[in-house]
């Protein structure tokens, strides 16, 4: 019987600053056992100390850029909320372009957060679903926000006063990301940064 090939995984463990190393650890400890179990690979580890909210992560940076190297064959997170707590849409991004590489990804936890096997074509085609919902649904949101703004006489310019910290916070409160807050008010990310950063020094 021929052997089964060797996966070689990359794990990726995130925690919040504010959850402390040792949960960081436990992930960590939980992914390693389980390759070691499975007689697989171990490459390379990926770790953020940052909000799941926040898409500039260092570590996931790196990761999405060695995927495109093909540096691993699979991607383990403990669980999906590891990767992201953006939102489905942004969750499927990244699992999307872990795809396009032709890297998969696993959500040790949770099975049915797999590419592959028999479920995982049947799990992206849910994951683009929920994400093209999602973005509708947002879509919806922000313009019902600025219809409400006009109805109660403020005068809505575009961006500045779209832009106002109340509708750029209640957005990101929601798991809206840059990107899409910019294309829903039709400006770019790097304004939506900027103002974002203006309200929080205010």
């Amino acid at each position: 019987m021929k052997p089964r090939p060797v996966v070689r995984y990359a794990l990726y463990a995130r925690v919040s600053t504010n959850e402390g190393r040792q949960h960081l650890d436990n992930q960590l400890f939980k992914m390693r056992e389980f390759i070691d179990r499975v007689n697989d690979e171990r490459v390379v580890e990926y770790t953020d100390q940052e909000s799941g909210g926040n898409p500039k992560r260092p570590g996931l940076d790196a990761l999405m850029k060695d995927a495109a190297r093909r540096r691993f064959d699979r991607v383990l997170v403990f669980d999906l909320s590891r990767l992201t707590r953006e939102g489905p849409a942004a969750a499927f991004a990244y699992i999307e372009r872990l795809a396009k590489s032709g890297v998969e990804f696993w959500s040790l936890t949770e099975e049915h957060f797999r590419t592959s096997g028999p479920a995982g074509d049947l799990f992206i085609a849910i994951a683009a679903f929920i994400a093209r919902e999602e973005r509708k649904t947002k879509s919806l949101r922000v313009r019902a926000g600025l219809d409400r703004a006009r109805q109660q006489g403020k005068k809505l310019g575009r961006p500045a006063v779209a832009l106002q910290g109340f509708v750029l916070a209640r957005l990101r409160a929601e798991g809206m990301s840059i990107r899409g807050i910019a294309r829903a008010l039709q400006t770019s990310p790097s304004t939506v940064e900027r103002r974002l950063r203006d309200n929080a020094s205010a």
